[in-house]
């Protein structure tokens, strides 16, 4: 994610999301631009993979249809760790989980999605491979952030530098995780990706929640999300706020909670929970007529029930409504 400036005040930026216009340059006061768009790419349709690509306008509520991403030998991709630049709106697909040979193996290739030309070019691929990272977009590199390394969770951080097309290994977070959604945030020459719950080693889940200061390359504490341990839980931020909804929690129950993170005051505040527990879906934060939203689309209602749905969360008024549903069926693990 990544945190710019825009004409109704700061605005975190999440995975998948795509600007209209940009007005205005990346010194210290920031970008202003305004994002119209989110993407929903590849996911599980409960009984085959995919490498759909579907764009969302918040403006007309509508869904069109972008370049696919595609693999020679790959029967799809999932658990797919977007992460868009926000200024040149080129999405990093940095390793990933994927579908071949009838079976799910995490990879180290690696793509990046130019919005402009809607067409998806390869990029080195990452070699300490992991799926279900975390990822971050922090002035003018990518960070994967943990994840899952094949065999077990890894605290591992990898810098993507785009101009070099090449990899830097910097500090290590504390507690590794993966199924945890991260956001970035940029401002002037330093920026925090912030490190929400997740899945640790052995298959637990964590109240834990770590930020990392790019100009430092240093990990701290946060608050942690206490009662609100949770793993593929949709997270994105939304105004000046992180937004943590739904997801499992780790042992028997899909949840409905809904927990917004205020970064200024490092404090957690109860909000209106989405209506169904749903894991594994895609979630953004963007705006729509100059105003913050959050959208989630798709998702697994039960573990093997996918799911359609569109929602559109309104800070303002701490409410939800449905918006139109994904065109091509059910989706989830992205």
């Amino acid at each position: 994610m990544v945190r710019i400036y825009s004409r109704t005040g700061y605005v975190i930026m999440p995975l998948g999301i795509e600007k209209a216009a940009l007005m205005g340059g990346g010194g210290g006061g920031g970008v202003d631009f305004t994002p119209t768009k989110n993407h929903a790419v590849g996911g599980y349709t409960g009984s085959g993979y995919n490498f759909l690509n579907q764009v969302y306008t918040p403006d007309s509520n509508s869904w069109a249809t972008g370049a696919a991403y595609a693999e020679s030998g790959w029967q799809g991709i999932f658990q797919f760790p977007q992460c868009w630049d926000g200024v040149n709106m080129i999405s990093y697909q940095i390793g990933a989980r994927h579908r071949e040979s009838n079976n799910n193996t995490a990879t180290g290739t690696s793509k990046k999605y130019t919005s402009a030309s809607d067409a998806w070019a390869g990029i080195t691929g990452i070699t300490n491979k992991r799926q279900a990272p975390t990822t971050a977009f922090i002035d003018e590199y990518h960070y994967t952030i943990s994840g899952e390394n094949v065999s077990a969770v890894t605290t591992d951080v990898n810098r993507y530098d785009p101009s070099g097309d090449s990899y830097s290994a910097m500090t290590s977070c504390t507690t590794g995780r993966q199924f945890a959604q991260g956001m970035g945030n940029q401002v002037g020459s330093g920026g925090d990706a912030y490190l929400m719950t997740g899945q640790i080693s052995g298959g637990g889940v964590t109240a834990s929640n770590e930020k990392y200061t790019a100009s430092t390359n240093a990990w701290a504490s946060i608050a942690a999300s206490t009662s609100y341990e949770r793993q593929y839980a949709g997270q994105t931020g939304s105004g000046d706020f992180i937004h943590v909804i739904s997801g499992h929690d780790g042992s028997t129950a899909f949840q409905t909670a809904h927990r917004r993170y205020t970064p200024g005051s490092d404090a957690w505040a109860s909000k209106t929970g989405y209506g169904t527990g749903v894991q594994n879906f895609w979630c953004y934060g963007t705006l729509k007529s100059g105003t913050a939203y959050v959208y989630i689309s798709g998702g697994s209602l039960s573990g093997t029930d996918n799911s359609t749905t569109s929602s559109e969360y309104s800070n303002i008024s701490d409410s939800w409504s449905n918006k139109t549903a994904l065109p091509t069926g059910a989706r989830w693990d992205p």
